[in-house]
């Protein structure tokens, strides 16, 4: 009966009402026919007695009276509760999230928490079992056309009136027959798998929690398995932090715009100036990540900065303001670093102290940090931290975007480039026009002068003034000089 229960449903489905349902005011209700039609085969051929099929039995009618709730349990039951809680509600958004794209509809976690809470509330008064979606029973709903608070109005409305008066009528459905409605109902659900190879090319991580959480499911029990699988996710999402990218920016031409160096071309690095980008929240476990790339992307290392004067030292050498302070080959004389905090969503107190710790570290080393788009909640955690007297610094390191950083960081003795200061872009063709003004007056001026020189020598040729050979080159020489 199983196996003719799944016949019917996927040909009704796939056949009929997918490709039809253009043309139908409703689709067929598959599933209805189907309980009724097999309980009363089931009841009819008397399967339970002659052929030991499992049927439903008997089912309980009426309504309990409602009665408060046992708080004497509530300390034996804290620590299941909890886990109760935390399996329905994972499995509450889960389920809806999945429904929700599938309909391009929104879902507001908090709503679902609330409708819960008040669920299990009223419930407890009735000795309820506590309750979340289920799975089998919301992809059966949704197959069948359900998608409005109606349908939950009319399915609530028919589990009533079975408990208080049509439940004996469903004595006889087969067990096979409510398996293989659930089994169809899952089909879109099997067909994830098919996903798992997508996944393992874009997140590894992600493919692991999949399969994590699906043997555990498999091995235990569905509350069990998805604790597990919430566990192991919390421990990635750690993982992540820990792993947190970073990257050297450079600027897209003329623009305002910075962007990782690695992954677009065209892009100019400032000079003298390097900008480093930390993605990711800042605290404790991470902060010898962030030093650390710091001193990879920018080429400059504190310690190595002090060890190398010390050695110099030592050996009576004099430092030049010209010497390579980078170990990786990009050499600059009096580097600034601009921190790029726009990513960095949040910092602890350790996180807090690490970036104050980069800008006073360098600042030994004569090498400027400042931050530059900090976040409001990491500025006011900075400020926090200055105003408990934890440690002291300017409010001059702070700047609002990277390009104001940019240029403000520029050492005064060097000529910025145009390619940094195209705000001032204007100024610098007023300055090249007065050039080329000055430059085309002195020209005319010449010009005028030597015209004039020339007509004089005219005017005394023809009043028969004729002058020397050496005193013509003299007039010539300083005609031209």
């Amino acid at each position: 009966m199983g196996a003719a229960t799944i016949i019917v449903l996927v040909v009704v489905k796939e056949c009929i009402n997918e490709r039809f349902k253009s043309k139908m005011f409703m689709p067929i209700p598959t599933e209805l026919l189907v309980v009724v039609g097999m309980t009363g085969i089931s009841y009819a051929s008397n399967l339970e007695k002659m052929f030991h099929v499992p049927v439903v039995g008997e089912i309980p009618t009426g309504f309990p009276k409602p009665t408060a709730p046992e708080m004497s349990l509530f300390p034996d039951m804290i620590g299941e509760t909890i886990a109760i809680a935390i399996v329905a509600w994972v499995l509450n958004i889960g389920i809806a999230e999945i429904l929700a794209k599938k309909h391009d509809q929104e879902i507001d976690a908090d709503q679902e928490l609330v409708a819960l809470g008040s669920a299990h509330v009223f419930g407890s008064f009735f000795s309820c079992f506590p309750g979340c979606n289920a799975l089998a029973r919301s992809l059966v709903q949704e197959n069948m056309g359900g998608v409005t608070q109606l349908a939950g109005l009319f399915s609530c409305t028919i589990v009533l009136v079975v408990m208080l008066w049509l439940g004996p009528l469903l004595y006889a459905l087969p067990n096979s027959v409510l398996a293989a409605i659930i089994l169809v109902c899952l089909k879109g659900m099997y067909l994830q798998y098919y996903d798992l190879k997508l996944l393992w090319s874009v997140s590894k991580l992600d493919w692991l929690v999949w399969l994590v959480t699906w043997l555990a499911v498999c091995l235990t029990d569905v509350d069990i398995g998805l604790g597990i699988g919430v566990t192991f996710n919390l421990l990635t999402l750690i993982a992540r932090t820990q792993l947190a990218p970073a990257a050297a920016l450079a600027q897209a031409g003329r623009s305002e715009v910075y962007r990782d160096s690695e992954l677009y071309e065209k892009l100019s690095e400032p000079d003298d100036v390097k900008v480093f980008k930390f993605t990711g929240p800042l605290y404790y476990t991470n902060k010898l990540r962030f030093k650390s790339k710091l001193a990879v992307l920018t080429g400059v290392e504190p310690k190595a900065i002090k060890k190398r004067i010390k050695k110099q030292a030592k050996r009576k050498l004099k430092v030049s303001e010209d010497s390579s302070w980078s170990d990786s080959g990009r050499s600059f004389s009096k580097p600034c670093i601009v921190i790029d905090c726009s990513a960095i969503s949040d910092v602890d107190l350790i996180g807090a102290k690490t970036l104050i710790g980069v800008v006073q570290d360098y600042a030994a080393v004569d090498v400027s940090v400042v931050l530059a788009v900090c976040l409001e909640h990491v500025f006011k955690q900075l400020q926090r931290l200055r105003t408990s007297g934890m440690t002291m610094f300017s409010d001059s390191i702070f700047f609002p975007t990277v390009h104001d950083a940019v240029t403000s960081s520029y050492p005064q003795h060097k000529e910025v480039p145009l390619t940094v200061m195209h705000d001032q872009a204007g100024a610098v063709s007023e300055v090249a026009a007065a050039e080329n003004g000055i430059k085309g007056r002195r020209k005319q001026e010449n010009e005028k002068n030597t015209s004039s020189n020339i007509e004089k020598e005219k005017g005394a040729n023809e009043r028969g003034v004729i002058s020397t050979t050496n005193k013509y080159e003299d007039d010539e020489t300083h005609l031209y000089m």
